[in-house]
């Protein structure tokens, strides 16, 4: 098994798919059965070591569940029986902690995240993107990106995870709100997606929340990140690319379509070139069939430049 110390760099080779490469190179045995009330735990015979897990879990949530258990594997710290998904989540327990940090960094790479999280303030959008690249769930993503406050220069942020109208847990290493903050944060986030709800917290500092929703299963989660002002004030790349489709693509779909099948067919020859790089040949293959549009303007052109940044 790996060391504690290699996990990272592990993990950005092999990305998205570190954990179930990491069960290759050692042979770890993974079984699926319906087990309810149980979503995964380790069992080790002589020299065999099984991971179960619960085959009623979303494919998001069996590879969180998967790489927890990994993460005791690595760490040396018993599995406990009977843990179901949200209780790896949301547990307060110092061991189960590091166990899922090493778990989420094995899912989610700190140079992975600063793809879709390092420019400020980070709101669904980025979020969605996040989770989707990396093959886990929405609440997982914000749980990762809570933890790294300090790395992608949050000054605190809190995860809180809620049921129809009932809040189930809240998660941040230091940042806590009350029941009452939370409904408030959540209700004044859900009034303005898909952006983002800001409010001062006091003259240098500003609050932005964020709320993720998940209707099939009636479930939200809400994103609450505390900022300096010039950070949480400005607006986010993805707040930026749906204001510009708002007020020039929303009424033209045949052109909408048309945009997003250029930018699309466009994503393959970005592979191994800097932003910078990719933008420039966009346009030199581009330009001619978009002179006469909005795009050819200076909004358009920073819209093609987030665009892109979002392909790389």
């Amino acid at each position: 098994m790996i060391s504690l110390d290699e996990v990272e760099s592990y993990a950005a080779e092999h990305f998205p798919a570190a954990p179930e490469k990491l069960v290759n190179d050692f042979g770890i045995e993974v079984r699926t059965s319906d087990t309810p009330g149980c979503d995964g735990w380790c069992l080790h015979y002589d020299d065999r070591t099984i991971i179960r897990l619960n085959g009623e879990l979303t494919k998001a949530q069996r590879r969180f569940t998967l790489a927890h258990e990994l993460g005791h594997l690595i760490l040396g710290i018993p599995s406990m029986f009977g843990e179901s998904f949200e209780d790896m989540l949301s547990s307060d327990s110092d061991e189960e902690r590091r166990v899922n940090d090493v778990a989420s960094c094995l899912l989610l790479p700190l140079a992975e995240v600063r793809k879709d999280a390092g420019q400020l303030p980070v709101v669904a959008g980025a979020l969605k993107r996040l989770a989707k690249r990396a093959r886990v769930s929405e609440l997982a993503a914000a749980v990762r990106v809570c933890n790294l406050t300090e790395e992608l220069g949050l000054l605190n942020a809190s995860v809180v995870a809620f049921s129809g109208a009932d809040i189930r847990w809240q998660w941040s290493r230091t940042l806590r709100m009350s029941e009452e903050t939370a409904f408030e944060l959540r209700q004044e986030a859900q009034n303005v997606s898909p952006n983002a709800f800001r409010a001062d917290h006091n003259e240098n500092q500003t609050v932005v929340a964020s709320v993720l929703e998940n209707p099939f299963f009636g479930s939200s989660t809400l994103f609450v990140q505390l900022l300096p002002k010039e950070h949480g004030n400005q607006l986010s790349v993805n707040e930026l690319r749906a204001a510009f489709e708002r007020e020039y693509l929303s009424s033209d779909d045949a052109f909408r379509n048309r945009l997003s099948g250029i930018i699309g067919a466009f994503k393959s020859k970005c592979v191994g070139l800097s932003q910078e790089e990719a933008v420039e040949l966009f346009w030199e293959k581009n330009e001619a069939r978009l002179r006469s549009t909005c795009i050819n303007t200076d909004e358009g052109r920073d819209y093609i430049e987030i665009r892109i940044g979002q392909l790389l």
